[in-house]
């Protein structure tokens, strides 16, 4: 109970900090170099629980149609070629 609490208290007054990509990904390494026990471990996943992760997919998703755009280019110059 005092830790839904103190996360709803943190929350309030740092909402910036739980919406961080960088934060939660410090945090992540953090947790992953130390026995830290379960307990903790779901309580610092739950500050980030509404983190909204969308923008990690946007770089990927342009090198992908990059890559696809170029594919498609590829297959057209190769129809042309059998075509001509």
């Amino acid at each position: 109970m005092s830790s839904h609490f103190f996360s709803s208290r943190a929350k309030q007054k740092y909402p910036e900090a739980f919406d961080d990509l960088v934060l939660y990904s410090e945090v992540c390494e953090l947790l992953s170099g130390y026995p830290i026990r379960l307990g903790a471990r779901r309580f610092l996943q739950e500050l980030f629980v509404n983190l909204d992760f969308s923008s990690l997919a946007e770089e990927p998703a342009k090198a992908l149609m990059l890559m696809v755009d170029k594919k498609e280019d590829e297959e057209e110059k190769d129809k042309a070629k059998v075509t001509a």
